[in-house]
Order: C-alpha cells, then structure tokens, then sequence
C-alpha cells in the first residue's frame, strides 16, 4: 500500500506550529522539543520558559499548585 504525501507529512509533523513557536518550524528543530521517538518532555518545555520553571522552583504561582504541577506541559498548552 502506498502512503499518500499527505499522509506521510502527516506522520512526520501533525501540522504548523502555533504563532509563538514558530520559529521552531521545519526538520532540523524538531528536537528543540521532542526527545526522538518520544513526546514533549516538560524540561525540554522549562529549558526555555525559564519564568514558569522558576515561579515552580520558588513554589509560587499557578504552575506550581498541586492541580498542575504534576501534569504534563502538553496536557494544557497544545502544539501543531
């Protein structure tokens, strides 16, 4: 079975990035995200949001209360 062009896209990157992250776009950055073969870890997310990592770190804010600080970045803020 042959896959289509669109489906194969597809299996490589599920669509555009959002406006914020968009110059994260093409191949070559992938895994400024993504661990190979895995999904989005949180500290590669806390890497470069450095604000959010120390509000959890200081144990302030929305970031670090107990409903959120053991979920996954990805969980609420979607990519693609």
């Amino acid at each position: 079975m042959l896959l289509t062009s669109i489906a194969l896209n597809g299996q490589i990157s599920p669509g555009d990035l959002t406006t914020a992250h968009a110059e994260f776009e093409g191949m070559g950055n992938c895994t400024q995200c993504h661990d190979i073969g895995n999904k989005i870890p949180n500290n590669k997310c806390l890497e470069c949001h450095e604000e959010i990592q120390n509000l959890i770190n200081g144990g302030l804010g929305y970031h670090s209360s107990k409903e959120v600080v053991s979920k996954e970045c990805i969980n609420c803020h979607s990519e693609h």
